[in-house]
């Protein structure tokens, strides 16, 4: 006789939840993640959409939109050695916490650049980096805490839903930037 249930057996629901591909949002903190994950990531992409075309509006340069790529890729591969120290030897919360407080303050300082008029490529340049800077500490930190949310059996499941919600984002932010800079750069 097996352990399944039979098909005239109906299953409880907690066997369900458990079976389920959404396993893991069985856990309040892991739904709070996700979200706050997904909702980062596509405001960033939006972000850099937005930054991208008003660095082109201003130069016109092709290369200086290759610069402010760069700005975003070069402290990861500058940093990733330390950014993963840091993210085991320090309270990952606290590193996502600064993390992002740093990425605000960029952000503001993009709005207000913007709604002056007094937007420059090596201000906007200067800012990217640390922008950047702060996402290669948040990354790691990121990543290691998805373990501590949710019980090992369901692991598996949570990094498939975070990769998903990430994908998800990394593609609507650009598009939906995309739409909004029609209105302005300054509503992205």
């Amino acid at each position: 006789m097996s352990d399944s249930p039979s098909p005239e057996q109906p299953t409880s629901e907690a066997t369900f939840k458990t079976r389920s591909g959404r396993v893991a949002f069985q856990h309040k903190d892991y739904r709070r993640f996700w979200l706050a994950r997904v909702l980062g990531v596509f405001a960033i992409d939006m972000q850099i959409t937005a930054i991208s075309w008003q660095v082109y509006q201003l130069t016109g340069k092709p290369l200086d939109l290759g610069l402010v790529g760069l700005a975003q890729f070069a402290p990861f591969f500058l940093l990733f050695l330390v950014s993963g120290t840091v993210a085991d030897r320090f309270q990952r919360k606290r590193i996502m916490s600064v993390c992002v407080s740093i990425q605000t303050l960029c952000a503001i300082a993009f709005f207000v650049m913007t709604i002056t008029g007094n937007a420059d490529f090596p201000t906007i340049f200067t800012i990217l980096i640390f922008l950047g800077i702060a996402r290669a500490f948040q990354s790691p930190a990121q990543s290691a805490i998805v373990p501590l949310l949710v019980p090992k059996e369901h692991f598996a499941n949570a990094v498939a839903w975070t990769s998903s919600g990430f994908q998800m984002a990394r593609i609507a932010g650009p598009g939906v930037a995309g739409i909004m800079i029609i209105a302005g750069e300054q509503w992205v």
